[in-house]
């Protein structure tokens, strides 16, 4: 059975990938650590985050969970 040649690129290709891997890792490394905070709307189902501010601040929409069904927007703070 005869083996299966890798060309010079997909050596490079993978090499690319490792390294870039790598620095994901280091810069990940060096940034501070942050909390994760889960949380429900009461009455709500199908919870969509929209947007986070630098400040933490999360706007949002959720689906009521009786009919009517209708959507409703949130925001809730970080602190």
């Amino acid at each position: 059975m005869r083996g299966t040649r890798v060309s010079e690129s997909a050596h490079l290709g993978i090499l690319r990938g490792v390294l870039y891997g790598l620095l994901v890792l280091a810069a990940a490394g060096n940034a501070p650590a942050r909390e994760i905070t889960t949380f429900d709307v009461p009455g709500g189902v199908w919870t969509w985050r929209i947007s986070i501010s630098p400040a933490g601040t999360v706007t949002g929409r959720y689906l009521e969970d009786a009919p009517p069904y209708q959507w409703h927007g949130f925001v809730r703070t970080a602190h």
